[in-house]
């Protein structure tokens, strides 16, 4: 509990406000950057904070050691998630609810800049689109999204240390993004699954598992660039399926 009210609720949307105003300051002079470039900006700035917080500067973030004895999260005062049943439904509601705020963004005004900015930001910006705007815009969103992922591993841990996110992590994230399909809801979820269970599924062969995930790798970006279910052009996240029809016109 923070000061007498339901942790989860007091702190999701401020774990969620906090990491997007820090991806705004991050990434306002590195935006003009394009492709790879910026790929590898942000898991550099992302790699140069984890080094700060095992450094540990004014002894706020407990060093490599991190920070443990996280209360359990409760949605509300009679309801404590206190089991595995429990949090995994907290998750899923809470996934929900962001597939819902991106399928409504996706069908906004908003929306329709980024499919500009993606298919041509060059055009983007000739026919008046604030490239730059948007482009942090979708930076912070996303990183507002982390944040309050965030906030459920660590209490779901009830701690969290610096260790838990390496280069690798992070590598990990845009692996999720090339498998699913950029773009794609339902593709990222196929990702997620696929980074989530590839472990499990390879346990008894650990010594090989990662030239298998290699080998997948690379079998992608050869005959799948888009990812395994990729979001057509012209069609919309409404849609779960890619052979359905629809406009999405901008």
């Amino acid at each position: 509990m923070v000061y007498g009210g339901p942790f989860q609720l007091a702190l999701l949307p401020v774990s969620g406000l906090a990491a997007a105003l820090f991806a705004y300051c991050v990434c306002s002079p590195i935006i003009h950057l394009r492709g790879d470039y910026l790929c590898i900006v942000t898991i550099g700035v992302g790699e140069l904070v984890r080094q700060v917080l095992i450094n540990n500067p004014g002894d706020l973030a407990g060093g490599p050691n991190g920070l443990f004895g996280i209360d359990l999260p409760a949605v509300g005062p009679l309801l404590v998630i206190d089991s595995s049943l429990k949090f995994y439904f907290l998750i899923w509601t809470v996934v929900g609810l962001s597939i819902l705020l991106l399928i409504s963004l996706q069908h906004s005004r908003i929306g329709r800049a980024w499919n500009c900015i993606r298919e041509d930001a060059l055009a983007a910006e000739t026919c008046g689109i604030d490239v730059r705007h948007y482009k942090l815009l979708a930076f912070s969103l996303g990183a507002g999204l982390a944040g309050v992922a965030g906030n459920l591993y660590a209490a779901k841990l009830m701690g969290v240390s610096p260790e838990s996110f390496t280069f690798w992590e992070s590598c990990l994230m845009f692996c999720i993004v090339l498998i699913g399909g950029l773009g794609s809801i339902p593709g990222v979820l196929i990702g997620a699954g696929f980074i989530s269970l590839f472990p499990e599924l390879f346990r008894p062969f650990a010594v090989y598992r990662m030239l298998v995930f290699g080998l997948v790798m690379l079998a992608m970006m050869f005959f799948k660039p888009e990812g395994v279910w990729p979001r057509r052009r012209g069609s919309s996240v409404w849609r779960l399926f890619p052979w359905e029809s629809g406009d999405d016109a901008v």
